[in-house]
């Protein structure tokens, strides 16, 4: 365990190092590298309201076919309190911007264009919806992904704002 301080000193230095790696070789489109991520789409539990990131050994109980997913995770041979899934477990909205402080970031280190990453509204969706949890506040995954698209899509434009060339979902 360590601080989020240390975390983010450790990160920002593994940005500035894979930002150098790409202008040495010489990229015409600059990426982060998601150093700044825990993993693709469990971030966004920091910056978005109604959601908790739960082990899939918290879940496990309200899932429906619990002894495929017990066979799955055998198969993986992972332990299912190894991985972390964004859970919605009410309303969605945006605390803060989901990648604007990373394009920030970027920004400081080159003057190519930037490409941010962002997980798409069907993966989220599909992640995020946990019928034991998620349905005490949404009617189905229709209505909870028109909340995601509607994050997604502030944090587009937000990113349009801040003068980013390329977002890729």
């Amino acid at each position: 365990q360590i601080s989020a301080k240390q975390f983010d000193e450790i990160a920002d230095a593994a940005v500035r190092r894979c930002v150098q790696i790409q202008l040495e070789a010489g990229v015409d489109i600059v990426v982060d590298g998601e150093q700044q991520r825990d993993n693709f789409y469990s971030f966004i539990c920091d910056k978005v309201a109604g959601t908790r990131l739960m082990s899939l050994a918290e879940m496990l109980d309200t899932l429906e076919d619990k002894a495929g997913f017990e066979e799955m995770l055998t198969t993986l041979d992972v332990p299912a309190s190894a991985i972390k899934n964004p859970t919605c477990i009410g309303k969605l909205s945006r605390r803060e911007p989901l990648a604007v402080n990373e394009l920030r970031f970027v920004r400081q280190l080159t003057d190519k264009p930037v490409k941010i990453t962002l997980p798409g509204p069907y993966l989220l969706t599909r992640a995020m919806w946990v019928g034991a949890y998620t349905s005490k506040v949404y009617r189905d995954k229709q209505e909870m992904g028109d909340d995601v698209v509607k994050i997604l899509r502030e944090e587009l434009l937000d990113l349009v704002n801040e003068g980013c060339e390329f977002v890729q979902f």
